[in-house]
Protein backbone atom coordinates (compact mmCIF):
# COMPACT_ATOMS: atom_id res chain seq x y z
CA UNK A 1 0.00 0.00 0.00
CA UNK A 2 1.49 3.30 -1.22
CA UNK A 3 0.29 6.30 0.49
CA UNK A 4 0.68 9.41 -2.02
CA UNK A 5 -1.55 12.25 -0.48
CA UNK A 6 -2.46 12.56 3.25
CA UNK A 7 -5.34 15.38 5.13
CA UNK A 8 -5.23 15.87 8.34
CA UNK A 9 -8.00 18.45 10.13
CA UNK A 10 -5.56 19.40 13.54
CA UNK A 11 -8.67 20.36 15.16
CA UNK A 12 -10.01 16.77 14.69
CA UNK A 13 -7.27 15.10 16.12
CA UNK A 14 -7.48 14.71 19.28
CA UNK A 15 -7.98 11.12 21.49
CA UNK A 16 -11.57 12.17 21.88
CA UNK A 17 -12.09 13.21 18.34
CA UNK A 18 -10.68 9.71 17.08
CA UNK A 19 -12.97 7.47 19.37
CA UNK A 20 -16.31 9.54 17.92
CA UNK A 21 -15.29 8.88 14.13
CA UNK A 22 -18.62 6.72 13.41
CA UNK A 23 -18.37 7.61 9.59
CA UNK A 24 -16.05 7.04 7.10
CA UNK A 25 -16.35 7.84 2.90
CA UNK A 26 -14.11 5.89 0.16
CA UNK A 27 -14.13 6.94 -3.66
CA UNK A 28 -12.35 4.39 -6.11
CA UNK A 29 -11.24 6.43 -9.08
CA UNK A 30 -9.48 4.85 -12.19
CA UNK A 31 -5.44 4.91 -10.50
CA UNK A 32 -6.45 5.47 -6.83
CA UNK A 33 -8.49 5.29 -3.75
CA UNK A 34 -9.36 8.11 -1.89
CA UNK A 35 -10.62 7.57 1.69
CA UNK A 36 -11.96 9.89 4.87
CA UNK A 37 -13.07 9.70 8.28
CA UNK A 38 -15.26 11.64 10.29
CA UNK A 39 -18.19 12.33 12.69
CA UNK A 40 -21.85 12.64 11.79
CA UNK A 41 -23.68 14.12 14.45
CA UNK A 42 -27.21 11.70 15.31
CA UNK A 43 -29.24 14.91 16.27
CA UNK A 44 -29.50 18.38 15.31
CA UNK A 45 -26.51 19.70 16.01
CA UNK A 46 -27.17 23.88 15.27
CA UNK A 47 -23.85 25.62 14.06
CA UNK A 48 -22.38 26.51 10.26
CA UNK A 49 -21.78 22.47 10.13
CA UNK A 50 -25.29 22.39 7.98
CA UNK A 51 -24.09 18.85 6.41
CA UNK A 52 -24.18 17.91 10.01
CA UNK A 53 -20.61 16.04 10.20
CA UNK A 54 -16.99 16.70 10.93
CA UNK A 55 -14.21 15.58 8.00
CA UNK A 56 -11.63 14.66 10.19
CA UNK A 57 -8.31 12.89 7.61
CA UNK A 58 -7.80 12.06 4.04
CA UNK A 59 -5.51 9.65 2.71
CA UNK A 60 -4.87 8.31 -0.99
CA UNK A 61 -3.59 5.10 -2.33
CA UNK A 62 -2.23 4.64 -5.51
CA UNK A 63 -3.51 1.76 -7.54
CA UNK A 64 -0.93 -1.24 -7.68
CA UNK A 65 -0.73 -3.09 -11.35
CA UNK A 66 -1.53 -1.87 -14.50
CA UNK A 67 -5.06 -2.32 -16.70
CA UNK A 68 -5.13 -5.10 -18.78
CA UNK A 69 -6.34 -3.06 -21.89
CA UNK A 70 -4.79 0.61 -21.42
CA UNK A 71 -1.43 -0.77 -19.83
CA UNK A 72 -1.98 2.61 -17.40
CA UNK A 73 -2.44 2.20 -13.33
CA UNK A 74 -5.11 0.87 -12.13
CA UNK A 75 -6.35 -0.17 -8.49
CA UNK A 76 -7.65 -3.55 -8.18
CA UNK A 77 -9.06 -5.32 -5.26
CA UNK A 78 -6.34 -5.94 -3.14
CA UNK A 79 -6.46 -1.82 -2.85
CA UNK A 80 -10.07 -2.05 -1.86
CA UNK A 81 -8.48 -4.61 1.46
CA UNK A 82 -5.65 -1.68 2.19
CA UNK A 83 -8.39 0.88 2.14
CA UNK A 84 -10.56 -0.73 4.86
CA UNK A 85 -7.67 -1.68 6.45
CA UNK A 86 -6.67 1.79 6.98
CA UNK A 87 -10.01 2.83 7.47
CA UNK A 88 -10.73 0.80 10.65
CA UNK A 89 -6.92 2.01 11.59
CA UNK A 90 -7.82 5.51 11.55
CA UNK A 91 -11.36 4.94 12.80
CA UNK A 92 -11.94 1.85 14.51
CA UNK A 93 -15.28 3.05 16.04
CA UNK A 94 -17.07 3.43 12.17
CA UNK A 95 -20.23 2.20 11.72
CA UNK A 96 -21.27 3.32 8.31
CA UNK A 97 -19.04 3.37 5.49
CA UNK A 98 -20.17 5.04 1.68
CA UNK A 99 -18.54 4.17 -1.10
CA UNK A 100 -18.56 6.40 -4.46
CA UNK A 101 -17.20 5.49 -7.51
CA UNK A 102 -17.97 5.56 -11.62
CA UNK A 103 -20.85 3.68 -12.75
CA UNK A 104 -23.04 2.46 -14.29
CA UNK A 105 -23.93 -0.07 -12.15
CA UNK A 106 -27.04 -1.78 -12.43
CA UNK A 107 -29.19 -1.08 -8.92
CA UNK A 108 -28.15 1.54 -6.05
CA UNK A 109 -30.10 2.93 -3.49
CA UNK A 110 -29.89 1.94 0.12
CA UNK A 111 -33.07 0.24 0.23
CA UNK A 112 -31.99 -1.94 -2.87
CA UNK A 113 -29.15 -3.08 -0.76
CA UNK A 114 -29.97 -6.77 -0.17
CA UNK A 115 -30.82 -7.18 -4.31
CA UNK A 116 -28.61 -9.14 -5.62
CA UNK A 117 -27.62 -6.65 -8.28
CA UNK A 118 -27.05 -4.04 -5.82
CA UNK A 119 -23.86 -2.28 -6.43
CA UNK A 120 -23.23 -4.35 -9.48
CA UNK A 121 -20.90 -2.71 -12.21
CA UNK A 122 -22.72 -3.34 -15.30
CA UNK A 123 -20.02 -3.81 -18.46
CA UNK A 124 -17.67 -1.13 -18.32
CA UNK A 125 -15.57 -0.08 -21.67
CA UNK A 126 -12.85 1.85 -19.79
CA UNK A 127 -12.57 -0.24 -16.55
CA UNK A 128 -11.78 -3.24 -17.29
CA UNK A 129 -10.87 -4.56 -14.04
CA UNK A 130 -14.33 -3.49 -12.65
CA UNK A 131 -16.41 -4.30 -15.41
CA UNK A 132 -19.61 -7.02 -14.32
CA UNK A 133 -18.22 -7.46 -10.74
CA UNK A 134 -20.61 -6.70 -7.40
CA UNK A 135 -18.56 -3.97 -5.80
CA UNK A 136 -20.26 -4.34 -3.19
CA UNK A 137 -19.92 -7.72 -2.51
CA UNK A 138 -16.26 -7.06 -2.40
CA UNK A 139 -16.39 -4.59 -0.23
CA UNK A 140 -18.73 -6.61 2.67
CA UNK A 141 -16.08 -9.46 1.99
CA UNK A 142 -13.37 -6.66 2.75
CA UNK A 143 -14.57 -5.41 5.88
CA UNK A 144 -15.13 -8.86 7.23
CA UNK A 145 -11.85 -9.74 6.23
CA UNK A 146 -10.10 -6.97 7.95
CA UNK A 147 -12.34 -7.23 11.10
CA UNK A 148 -11.14 -10.90 11.09
CA UNK A 149 -7.36 -9.81 11.21
CA UNK A 150 -8.65 -7.24 14.52
CA UNK A 151 -9.92 -10.40 16.29
CA UNK A 152 -13.55 -10.41 15.14
CA UNK A 153 -16.45 -8.76 16.78
CA UNK A 154 -18.25 -8.34 19.74
CA UNK A 155 -18.72 -7.12 23.60
CA UNK A 156 -15.24 -6.47 24.65
CA UNK A 157 -13.44 -6.45 21.39
CA UNK A 158 -11.78 -3.33 19.53
CA UNK A 159 -15.03 -3.54 16.87
CA UNK A 160 -18.15 -3.71 18.23
CA UNK A 161 -20.44 -4.52 15.07
CA UNK A 162 -19.78 -5.06 11.51
CA UNK A 163 -20.21 -1.45 9.54
CA UNK A 164 -22.87 -0.85 6.84
CA UNK A 165 -21.72 -0.21 3.61
CA UNK A 166 -23.45 2.20 1.28
CA UNK A 167 -22.83 2.00 -2.53
CA UNK A 168 -23.11 5.65 -4.34
CA UNK A 169 -22.25 7.13 -7.47
CA UNK A 170 -19.23 9.21 -7.51
CA UNK A 171 -20.63 12.55 -9.11
CA UNK A 172 -24.08 12.71 -6.87
CA UNK A 173 -21.23 12.46 -3.64
CA UNK A 174 -19.16 15.20 -5.68
CA UNK A 175 -22.56 17.29 -6.12
CA UNK A 176 -23.69 16.95 -2.53
CA UNK A 177 -20.29 17.63 -0.69
CA UNK A 178 -19.28 20.96 -3.04
CA UNK A 179 -23.19 21.70 -1.94
CA UNK A 180 -22.92 21.92 1.53
CA UNK A 181 -19.30 23.23 1.63
CA UNK A 182 -19.97 25.96 0.33
CA UNK A 183 -23.39 26.37 2.26
CA UNK A 184 -21.05 26.20 5.38
CA UNK A 185 -18.21 28.88 4.10
CA UNK A 186 -20.86 31.26 3.39
CA UNK A 187 -22.28 30.75 6.84
CA UNK A 188 -19.07 30.64 8.56
CA UNK A 189 -17.81 33.68 6.57
CA UNK A 190 -21.14 36.30 6.91
CA UNK A 191 -19.81 39.13 8.51
CA UNK A 192 -22.67 39.45 10.47
CA UNK A 193 -22.05 35.99 12.67
CA UNK A 194 -25.25 34.33 12.46
CA UNK A 195 -24.55 31.90 15.45
CA UNK A 196 -23.69 34.52 17.49
CA UNK A 197 -26.44 36.64 16.90
CA UNK A 198 -28.92 33.23 17.71
CA UNK A 199 -26.58 32.93 21.17
CA UNK A 200 -27.51 36.70 21.68
CA UNK A 201 -31.12 36.48 20.61
CA UNK A 202 -31.51 33.47 23.09
CA UNK A 203 -30.04 35.69 26.13
CA UNK A 204 -32.39 38.50 25.49
CA UNK A 205 -35.51 35.76 25.07
CA UNK A 206 -35.02 34.52 28.13
CA UNK A 207 -35.78 38.39 29.81
CA UNK A 208 -39.02 38.22 28.41
CA UNK A 209 -42.45 36.30 30.02
CA UNK A 210 -43.34 33.31 28.29
CA UNK A 211 -46.39 34.81 26.90
CA UNK A 212 -44.78 37.70 25.62
CA UNK A 213 -46.18 38.93 21.69
CA UNK A 214 -43.59 40.38 19.17
CA UNK A 215 -44.86 43.73 19.48
CA UNK A 216 -44.04 44.39 22.60
CA UNK A 217 -40.37 43.64 22.37
CA UNK A 218 -38.40 46.19 22.46
CA UNK A 219 -37.32 47.90 18.94
CA UNK A 220 -33.74 46.79 18.96
CA UNK A 221 -34.50 42.87 19.81
CA UNK A 222 -37.31 43.23 17.35
CA UNK A 223 -34.53 43.54 14.63
CA UNK A 224 -32.62 41.64 15.63
CA UNK A 225 -35.01 38.64 15.12
CA UNK A 226 -36.05 40.51 11.94
CA UNK A 227 -32.31 40.72 10.67
CA UNK A 228 -31.71 36.87 12.21
CA UNK A 229 -34.66 35.64 9.86
CA UNK A 230 -33.43 37.52 6.75
CA UNK A 231 -30.20 35.46 6.95
CA UNK A 232 -32.30 32.51 7.87
CA UNK A 233 -34.50 33.03 4.74
CA UNK A 234 -31.54 33.73 2.28
CA UNK A 235 -30.08 30.74 3.88
CA UNK A 236 -32.59 28.81 3.26
CA UNK A 237 -33.03 30.12 -0.56
CA UNK A 238 -29.38 28.67 -0.89
CA UNK A 239 -29.86 25.43 0.83
CA UNK A 240 -32.79 24.84 -1.77
CA UNK A 241 -31.28 25.70 -4.83
CA UNK A 242 -29.65 23.42 -7.88
CA UNK A 243 -26.31 22.52 -8.31
CA UNK A 244 -24.70 20.78 -10.61
CA UNK A 245 -21.33 19.28 -10.43
CA UNK A 246 -19.45 18.15 -13.84
CA UNK A 247 -16.82 15.78 -14.10
CA UNK A 248 -14.13 15.79 -16.16
CA UNK A 249 -11.44 12.63 -15.56
CA UNK A 250 -11.48 9.12 -16.37
CA UNK A 251 -14.64 8.95 -17.35
CA UNK A 252 -17.47 11.99 -17.25
CA UNK A 253 -20.54 12.50 -15.57
CA UNK A 254 -22.64 15.00 -13.66
CA UNK A 255 -24.31 15.11 -10.24
CA UNK A 256 -26.75 17.21 -9.20
CA UNK A 257 -28.31 18.45 -5.81
CA UNK A 258 -32.00 19.98 -5.83
CA UNK A 259 -33.98 20.99 -2.93
CA UNK A 260 -30.64 20.05 -0.43
CA UNK A 261 -30.41 16.48 -1.57
CA UNK A 262 -29.35 14.32 -4.17
CA UNK A 263 -31.82 13.06 -7.23
CA UNK A 264 -33.00 9.45 -5.81
CA UNK A 265 -34.24 6.48 -6.61
CA UNK A 266 -32.35 3.12 -8.34
CA UNK A 267 -31.20 5.02 -11.33
CA UNK A 268 -28.86 8.28 -11.75
CA UNK A 269 -27.86 10.43 -14.34
CA UNK A 270 -25.23 8.97 -17.19
CA UNK A 271 -24.07 12.44 -18.98
CA UNK A 272 -20.85 10.37 -20.16
CA UNK A 273 -22.91 8.99 -22.90
CA UNK A 274 -24.12 12.48 -23.94
CA UNK A 275 -23.06 12.86 -28.35
CA UNK A 276 -22.13 16.53 -28.59
CA UNK A 277 -22.14 18.01 -32.41
CA UNK A 278 -18.96 16.93 -34.01
CA UNK A 279 -19.01 20.67 -35.90
CA UNK A 280 -18.72 24.01 -35.66
CA UNK A 281 -19.29 26.69 -37.94
CA UNK A 282 -16.16 28.84 -39.19
CA UNK A 283 -15.83 31.82 -41.45
CA UNK A 284 -19.90 30.56 -42.81
CA UNK A 285 -19.11 26.87 -43.28
CA UNK A 286 -18.91 24.29 -40.62
CA UNK A 287 -15.67 22.54 -40.03
CA UNK A 288 -15.86 18.76 -38.41
CA UNK A 289 -13.72 17.42 -35.90
CA UNK A 290 -11.39 14.16 -37.33
CA UNK A 291 -11.13 12.43 -34.29
CA UNK A 292 -13.73 9.61 -33.97
CA UNK A 293 -14.10 8.67 -30.28
CA UNK A 294 -12.13 6.60 -27.83
CA UNK A 295 -15.21 4.85 -26.06
CA UNK A 296 -15.36 1.19 -27.00
CA UNK A 297 -19.24 1.38 -26.37
CA UNK A 298 -20.43 4.69 -27.19
CA UNK A 299 -17.61 5.65 -29.84
CA UNK A 300 -18.17 9.93 -30.05
CA UNK A 301 -19.94 10.09 -26.76
CA UNK A 302 -19.11 12.86 -24.54
CA UNK A 303 -16.68 10.48 -22.34
CA UNK A 304 -15.29 8.83 -25.55
CA UNK A 305 -13.89 12.62 -26.55
CA UNK A 306 -12.69 14.71 -24.07
CA UNK A 307 -11.83 11.85 -21.04
CA UNK A 308 -8.33 11.80 -20.09
CA UNK A 309 -8.00 8.22 -22.10
CA UNK A 310 -9.78 10.26 -25.14
CA UNK A 311 -7.57 12.73 -24.80
CA UNK A 312 -4.32 10.29 -24.74
CA UNK A 313 -6.45 9.05 -27.67
CA UNK A 314 -7.05 12.14 -29.60
CA UNK A 315 -3.07 13.46 -29.02
CA UNK A 316 -1.37 10.52 -30.16
CA UNK A 317 -2.59 9.99 -32.96
CA UNK A 318 0.16 13.37 -34.18
CA UNK A 319 3.10 12.56 -32.61
CA UNK A 320 5.34 9.87 -30.45
CA UNK A 321 3.34 10.71 -27.26
CA UNK A 322 2.78 6.47 -26.01
CA UNK A 323 -1.04 6.55 -25.36
CA UNK A 324 -0.56 3.78 -22.63
CA UNK A 325 1.90 6.51 -20.64
CA UNK A 326 0.47 9.46 -22.00
CA UNK A 327 -0.36 11.95 -18.87
CA UNK A 328 -1.79 15.63 -19.14
CA UNK A 329 1.54 17.83 -18.71
CA UNK A 330 2.84 15.49 -21.56
CA UNK A 331 0.16 16.30 -23.73
CA UNK A 332 0.69 20.28 -23.15
CA UNK A 333 4.04 19.56 -23.35
CA UNK A 334 3.93 18.45 -27.06
CA UNK A 335 0.22 20.73 -28.03
CA UNK A 336 -0.33 23.75 -25.84
CA UNK A 337 -3.29 25.20 -25.03
CA UNK A 338 -3.57 27.63 -28.24
CA UNK A 339 -3.20 24.03 -30.51
CA UNK A 340 -6.46 23.96 -32.32
CA UNK A 341 -7.58 20.43 -31.13
CA UNK A 342 -7.78 21.82 -27.67
CA UNK A 343 -10.85 24.06 -29.20
CA UNK A 344 -12.83 20.74 -29.54
CA UNK A 345 -12.36 19.63 -26.35
CA UNK A 346 -13.39 23.14 -24.61
CA UNK A 347 -16.41 23.08 -27.21
CA UNK A 348 -17.74 19.48 -26.27
CA UNK A 349 -17.02 20.30 -22.34
CA UNK A 350 -18.97 23.65 -22.77
CA UNK A 351 -22.05 22.23 -24.56
CA UNK A 352 -22.48 19.29 -21.78
CA UNK A 353 -22.64 22.30 -19.25
CA UNK A 354 -24.61 24.33 -21.44
CA UNK A 355 -27.44 21.16 -21.83
CA UNK A 356 -27.21 20.80 -18.11
CA UNK A 357 -28.23 24.59 -17.94
CA UNK A 358 -30.92 24.08 -20.30
CA UNK A 359 -32.54 20.96 -18.54
CA UNK A 360 -31.93 21.81 -15.07
CA UNK A 361 -31.02 25.59 -14.79
CA UNK A 362 -28.62 24.77 -11.57
CA UNK A 363 -26.77 27.97 -9.28
CA UNK A 364 -23.79 27.10 -10.62
CA UNK A 365 -22.01 24.32 -12.13
CA UNK A 366 -18.50 22.91 -10.36
CA UNK A 367 -16.12 21.33 -12.20
CA UNK A 368 -13.91 18.76 -11.35
CA UNK A 369 -11.85 15.79 -12.01
CA UNK A 370 -8.04 15.08 -13.30
CA UNK A 371 -8.91 16.99 -16.47
CA UNK A 372 -10.14 20.33 -15.62
CA UNK A 373 -7.68 20.50 -12.36
CA UNK A 374 -4.90 20.72 -15.06
CA UNK A 375 -1.38 19.19 -14.74
CA UNK A 376 0.57 21.66 -12.79
CA UNK A 377 -1.81 23.24 -9.72
CA UNK A 378 -2.43 19.50 -8.23
CA UNK A 379 -5.66 19.38 -6.04
CA UNK A 380 -5.60 22.75 -4.53
CA UNK A 381 -6.97 24.53 -7.87
CA UNK A 382 -8.13 24.61 -11.57
CA UNK A 383 -6.81 24.58 -14.63
CA UNK A 384 -8.13 28.19 -15.34
CA UNK A 385 -6.66 28.44 -19.08
CA UNK A 386 -9.14 25.37 -19.99
CA UNK A 387 -11.35 26.58 -17.97
CA UNK A 388 -12.03 29.93 -19.35
CA UNK A 389 -12.15 28.22 -22.73
CA UNK A 390 -15.19 26.59 -21.37
CA UNK A 391 -16.74 29.71 -20.18
CA UNK A 392 -16.29 31.34 -23.76
CA UNK A 393 -17.79 28.46 -26.07
CA UNK A 394 -20.66 28.25 -23.45
CA UNK A 395 -21.28 32.08 -23.60
CA UNK A 396 -21.31 30.98 -27.68
CA UNK A 397 -23.94 28.39 -27.08
CA UNK A 398 -26.17 31.02 -25.24
CA UNK A 399 -29.27 32.30 -26.82
CA UNK A 400 -29.15 35.59 -28.66
CA UNK A 401 -31.02 37.59 -26.25
CA UNK A 402 -28.81 36.51 -24.00
CA UNK A 403 -25.93 38.09 -25.21
CA UNK A 404 -27.44 41.34 -26.21
CA UNK A 405 -27.58 44.39 -23.79
CA UNK A 406 -30.63 45.32 -25.94
CA UNK A 407 -32.20 42.12 -24.97
CA UNK A 408 -35.29 41.53 -27.03
CA UNK A 409 -37.19 39.57 -24.23
CA UNK A 410 -36.36 39.16 -20.53
CA UNK A 411 -34.87 35.58 -19.74
CA UNK A 412 -35.09 36.00 -15.43
CA UNK A 413 -34.23 32.97 -15.01
CA UNK A 414 -30.85 32.67 -16.50
CA UNK A 415 -29.74 36.05 -15.09
CA UNK A 416 -27.13 34.84 -13.32
CA UNK A 417 -25.76 33.09 -16.17
CA UNK A 418 -24.30 35.96 -17.65
CA UNK A 419 -21.94 36.11 -14.69
CA UNK A 420 -20.23 32.75 -15.59
CA UNK A 421 -17.08 33.68 -13.61
CA UNK A 422 -19.34 32.19 -10.77
CA UNK A 423 -21.79 29.96 -12.65
CA UNK A 424 -19.03 27.99 -14.05
CA UNK A 425 -16.58 27.42 -12.00
CA UNK A 426 -14.01 24.68 -10.99
CA UNK A 427 -14.88 22.87 -7.33
CA UNK A 428 -14.18 24.90 -4.04
CA UNK A 429 -13.93 22.00 -1.97
CA UNK A 430 -11.17 20.27 -1.61
CA UNK A 431 -12.62 16.76 -1.55
CA UNK A 432 -16.01 17.01 -2.82
CA UNK A 433 -16.78 12.91 -3.07
CA UNK A 434 -15.15 12.08 0.03
CA UNK A 435 -16.88 15.14 1.78
CA UNK A 436 -20.29 14.45 0.13
CA UNK A 437 -19.85 10.64 1.44
CA UNK A 438 -19.64 10.85 4.85
CA UNK A 439 -22.99 13.12 4.43
CA UNK A 440 -24.50 10.06 2.88
CA UNK A 441 -23.12 7.36 5.20
CA UNK A 442 -24.46 9.90 8.19
CA UNK A 443 -28.19 9.72 6.11
CA UNK A 444 -27.78 5.31 6.17
CA UNK A 445 -26.62 5.86 9.65
CA UNK A 446 -29.58 7.67 11.20
CA UNK A 447 -32.02 8.35 8.30
CA UNK A 448 -31.42 11.97 8.61
CA UNK A 449 -31.13 14.80 5.91
CA UNK A 450 -28.67 17.72 6.25
CA UNK A 451 -29.98 20.45 8.49
CA UNK A 452 -32.26 22.56 6.46
CA UNK A 453 -30.82 26.30 6.88
CA UNK A 454 -34.71 27.38 7.56
CA UNK A 455 -34.34 25.10 10.95
CA UNK A 456 -30.97 27.04 12.03
CA UNK A 457 -33.14 28.96 14.42
CA UNK A 458 -35.10 25.87 16.11
CA UNK A 459 -31.92 25.18 18.37
CA UNK A 460 -33.27 25.00 22.01
CA UNK A 461 -35.04 28.81 23.44
CA UNK A 462 -34.91 30.22 19.56
CA UNK A 463 -38.20 29.40 18.33
CA UNK A 464 -41.13 29.74 21.43
CA UNK A 465 -44.96 30.79 21.37
CA UNK A 466 -43.32 34.66 20.70
CA UNK A 467 -42.06 33.44 17.39
CA UNK A 468 -45.81 32.68 16.03
CA UNK A 469 -46.83 36.53 16.48
CA UNK A 470 -43.75 37.54 13.93
CA UNK A 471 -46.12 36.60 10.51
CA UNK A 472 -49.54 37.76 12.12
Amino acid sequence: MKIIQSFDDLEFQTVECVERRNVASILLTKDSIFIGVGHAFETIHISPRLSQVELHCVREIEGNHRDQVSKRVATNKQDLLDAMALIFELAPTVTHICVSSFGPYRLVGRHNRHDSDYGQFDEISNYSEWSQMNLYEELDFAAKKQIGVLGGVGEGKKIKKYPEILIALDVNAAALGEHYYRLEREIRDDKRNFIERCDEWDERLATYAKDTKFDKLSESDQALYTALEDQVHRYNRNWRRTSAYLKVSNSVNVGYVTNGWIARDSGYMQAGAYRPRPYMMRGGRYVFDDFKGACRKYGNSIEGLVSMPALAKRFSRFSTLKESDVTLKDILDAYPISDGQWVWVTRYIAELAHSVSCMIAPKYIALGGIVLTGPERGREGGWEELIEMVRSRFYRLLWRDMRDEKKSRATPDYAEILDLGQFIKYRECKYPSIFGGLILARWDKTGLYPLPTEKMLDGSGRRREIFEHTIS
